[in-house]
């Protein structure tokens, strides 16, 4: 079997570079022409760190996935999946949308072990057409060194360049419908096409022929005008982002309106356990009241022992409060630790 030489890889990694930027510019070339017939590009930019830790010889792959908010509604999933027979890393994305949307996605990954040296860096490309809530992109093989790379810990960066085509009058302008709606004697000015997209109760609530769509105004009753007011903002092309003091109320305006993207966008700020003080049992809690499967997944998942258990969410205010189901949950992760420590060591005592 022959071996390339330098030169020769050096040749083709230029091929594929050159490739690379054509695809570019034919994309650059097809967004300006877009752009002339009454459509913009937006452009978001984001950064993703997989870590990439020591994997056993006997494992032959491991899969990683994160979830990034892009604005607007829109959210990214990034897959990767090691194979450490091959060498390869895949990497592919799903792009998740309230609305249907044309937009490019381009990955730049980079990466490098323990001792600073680069492993890999690609530019990855996908052309997406999000029609039906979301669509996945090719998968990507990149290769990442040397066999007993999986020996080495070190992390993998991915950045990420989401260009989104929007039409000049978006769903949020001035020659949109909109109505009011009487909050706490207050009136504020909702748009409709926007907020129906997101909210399917208030969609029919505002294509109703009560007799409110006669004087045009609609009460909404037992609602804070100012946490009704914080939802617009977050799902707003503005996109406030979740944060600490509106995720419960976000969640609960969500559950209330029917709004599964709001409450997908919560559980994707609750999942980013190190970046906010949240509590273990205010983040179950709130799993138990709006049936967050995934808050809760991950919130269990990462007490890794039966001391953790008992002092964060067992021995916390709030544990009496939570459902008999949610309870059966914590009862169940408890006993798999438990088990797990007693096999670790058998002498240990209750």
């Amino acid at each position: 079997m022959s071996r390339k030489m330098p030169t020769e890889t050096a040749d083709l990694d230029m091929q594929s570079l050159l490739e690379k930027v054509r695809r570019l510019e034919m994309e650059n070339k097809r967004l300006k022409e877009r752009s002339n017939i009454g459509e913009k590009a937006s452009i978001v930019q984001r950064s993703v760190q997989i870590d990439m830790l020591s994997t056993p010889q006997n494992q032959k792959a491991l899969q990683n996935q994160q979830t990034v908010d892009m604005g607007d509604g829109v959210t990214m999933t990034i897959y990767s999946l090691m194979n450490i027979n091959s060498n390869q890393v895949t990497l592919w994305c799903e792009v998740h949308s309230i609305v249907e949307i044309d937009t490019t996605v381009i990955m730049t990954t980079g990466s490098k072990d323990a001792y600073g040296n680069k492993v890999l860096s690609n530019a990855l490309v996908d052309f997406l057409r999000v029609s039906r809530e979301s669509a996945r992109g090719s998968k990507h093989s990149i290769s990442y060194g040397q066999r007993g790379y999986h020996n080495q810990n070190h992390s993998l960066t991915i950045g990420v360049k989401m260009i989104r085509m929007t039409q000049n009058n978006a769903l949020l302008c001035e020659t949109n419908p909109t109505v009011t709606v009487m909050i706490q004697n207050q009136k504020l000015l909702v748009d409709v096409p926007y907020v129906s997209k997101w909210s399917e109760f208030l969609q029919a609530y505002f294509a109703s022929n009560m007799k409110e769509k006669a004087n045009g105004i609609y009460p909404i009753k037992d609602c804070s005008l100012s946490d009704f007011h914080e939802m617009l903002e977050v799902i707003y092309p503005s996109s406030k982002p979740i944060d600490e003091n509106n995720v419960e109320a976000m969640l609960h305006l969500a559950d209330r309106f029917i709004m599964p993207m709001l409450t997908r966008k919560c559980e994707v700020f609750l999942s980013q356990c190190t970046s906010h003080g949240i509590s273990e049992i205010r983040m179950i809690g709130m799993a138990d009241r709006f049936n967050l499967i995934r808050t809760r997944t991950i919130v269990l998942e990462r007490l890794g022992s039966t001391a953790l258990i008992r002092s964060k969410i067992i021995q916390a205010a709030g544990y009496e409060s939570l459902s008999i189901e949610m309870k059966r949950e914590i009862d169940a992760r408890y006993v798999q630790l438990d088990v797990t420590e007693r096999e670790g060591n058998p002498n240990r005592g209750y």
